[in-house]
């Protein structure tokens, strides 16, 4: 017989038992969906599930809003201009993420910096306005006293 055959069989190991997966709870209603595929519906509340693993808890264009909306109102001392356009940008942001929500492209828990960033953006739009009004009336009420005292209301 050969020396390097050897008659006595090794025992195969015993297959690795699969690793197991951490639960994904779904966003609005904390309900298990880890073996719910994505792109599907929340079995619980009809979410739609945007992805497995670490969940996204917000959106960019929704803190993009809200970070505009709360610029936009100390902006708005800068001659109204600035704040204008970080509160309208502000609204647009917020209308986007709201879409993006309303379509299952976007977490449901963005949905309140998106409200943030709309309120404070009509905020700093209003305050921005004003403020631009304010300016205007000053610089036409100037001008107006420039002109009567030039044309002759000195009193001399």
């Amino acid at each position: 017989m050969d020396e390097h055959t050897n008659d006595q069989t090794q025992p195969a190991p015993a297959p690795a038992a699969p690793p197991t997966r951490p639960a994904v709870l779904c966003a609005s209603c904390r309900y298990d969906i880890s073996n719910q595929p994505v792109g599907g519906r929340c079995p619980e509340c009809g979410t739609p599930i945007m992805q497995t693993g670490s969940p996204q808890l917000t959106q960019g264009k929704a803190i993009a809003a809200m970070v505009l909306g709360i610029c936009s109102i100390p902006a708005c001392l800068l001659y109204g201009i600035p704040g204008l356009v970080c509160g309208i940008l502000a609204v647009v942001y917020a209308k986007k993420a709201d879409v993006a929500i309303q379509l299952g492209q976007a977490p449901v828990t963005s949905r309140g910096f998106a409200k943030a960033g709309r309120i404070c953006g009509w905020v700093g739009i209003a305050l921005s306005c004003l403020y631009a009004l304010l300016i205007f009336a000053y610089i036409a009420f100037m001008v107006l006293i420039m002109v009567g005292a030039s044309a002759g209301g000195g009193g001399y």
